[in-house]
C-alpha cells in the first residue's frame, strides 16, 4: 500500500473507533514518510472565483498551504479566474522532500473600452441626467477617480438622521459584528461538515471493503473528508468564540446617551467587485 492509502485507513480506523488499526497505519506511514515526495501550494492573493486545478483534477482551497502526498514525475498545476488570464507550471518531481508551487496574482484580461460624450465605459449610451456612475445627477455622490486601466471608485454619499432613538455606542456595535461572524461560522461549519460526511460516507460504501483496504478514488475522498472536517471545526470553534464575545459586549456595554445617529454610506467599485459600507457617528 502507498502513503497515501495508509493515511486513508488511519482516518477511517479513527473515524470508526478502531484504535489499533489506526496505530498500526500511523506507524506504517512513519516509516513510508522519509520516501515520499510532498508539494504545498501557496496561493499569493487569490481573486474571487479562483480554481486551482492539480492533474486536472480540483484543489480545493482548504487543501492551500498544506503539504500533500504526490508521486515522482510531472505534476502539473493550473489556475484560472474569471477575467484573468490563466496559469500553468508543471514540477518534476524526483526525489523525497517538499517542494512549494506558488501560484502569483493573475493578471487581467485586458479589455477595449470605448469612451466619449453619452457614452459609459463599455460603450453604452447613457439615459439623459445619469454620469458614468449610472446614480441621478444629483444624489450628491462626490469623488470618483480612475485607475489604472480599470475603474475604480469610491464615492460617498451623507445621510440624514437615522433614527431619533440614542445611538447603539462602539462596544456594541463591535458586538453586532461579532454576532455576524458568529452566524457567518455556524453556517460555514454546518456546510463544511455535511460535505464532509457526504465524502466519507461515499469513500465507505462504494470504495473501501470492511479490513478498511480502499481503491484510487476511495483514498482520494477519504482525504478531502478529513481536510473539509478540519475546516469545519475551525469554524465552528471561531463561531462560538465570536458569539461568547457577543454577547458579553452587548450586556456589559453601558447604556448610550447623546444625539440622533447619523449615518455615512460608502459605496466602491474596485477590481474585487462592488463594495458597500455604513459609517455612524
Amino acid at each position: 500500500m502507498s502513503w497515501n492509502q495508509f493515511r486513508a485507513a488511519a482516518a477511517i480506523a479513527a473515524g470508526a473507533g478502531e484504535t489499533q488499526a489506526r496505530e498500526d497505519a500511523d506507524r506504517r506511514m512513519a516509516a513510508l514518510e522519509p520516501k515520499v515526495a510532498h508539494i504545498s501550494v501557496h496561493v499569493d492573493q487569490p481573486p474571487p472565483g479562483l480554481e486551482l486545478m492539480h492533474n486536472e483534477q480540483r484543489l480545493d482551497s482548504a487543501a492551500w498551504f498544506l503539504p500533500f502526498v504526490v508521486d515522482f514525475g510531472h505534476q502539473r498545476f493550473r489556475a484560472r479566474a474569471p477575467g484573468r488570464r490563466d496559469w500553468t507550471r508543471t514540477v518534476d518531481v524526483r526525489a523525497p522532500g517538499t517542494i512549494v508551487v506558488t501560484v502569483p496574482l493573475l493578471e487581467f484580461v485586458a479589455t477595449s473600452a470605448a469612451s466619449g460624450p453619452g457614452l459609459g465605459a463599455s460603450g453604452a449610451l447613457l439615459p439623459t441626467g445619469l454620469p458614468p456612475t449610472g446614480l441621478p445627477a444629483n444624489s450628491g455622490i462626490t469623488g470618483i477617480t480612475g485607475a489604472a486601466g480599470f475603474p475604480e471608485r469610491s464615492d460617498t454619499a451623507r445621510l440624514g438622521p437615522v433614527s431619533d432613538s440614542p445611538p447603539l455606542g462602539t462596544q456594541r456595535t463591535v458586538a453586532l459584528v461579532f454576532a455576524g461572524v458568529g452566524v457567518a461560522g455556524f453556517l460555514a461549519g454546518a456546510v463544511t461538515g455535511a460535505a464532509a460526511i457526504v465524502k466519507w460516507n461515499e469513500a465507505m460504501s462504494r470504495h473501501c471493503d470492511p479490513a478498511l483496504r480502499c481503491d484510487s478514488e476511495g483514498v482520494d475522498l477519504a482525504n478531502q473528508a478529513t481536510i473539509i472536517a478540519h475546516a469545519s471545526t475551525a469554524s465552528l470553534a471561531i463561531a462560538g468564540v465570536a458569539a461568547v464575545s457577543s454577547v458579553a459586549l452587548w450586556f456589559s456595554a453601558p447604556v448610550p446617551s447623546g444625539s440622533p445617529l447619523v449615518g455615512t454610506a460608502k459605496m466602491g467599485i474596485s477590481p474585487s467587485g462592488l463594495q458597500l459600507g455604513l459609517e455612524f457617528h
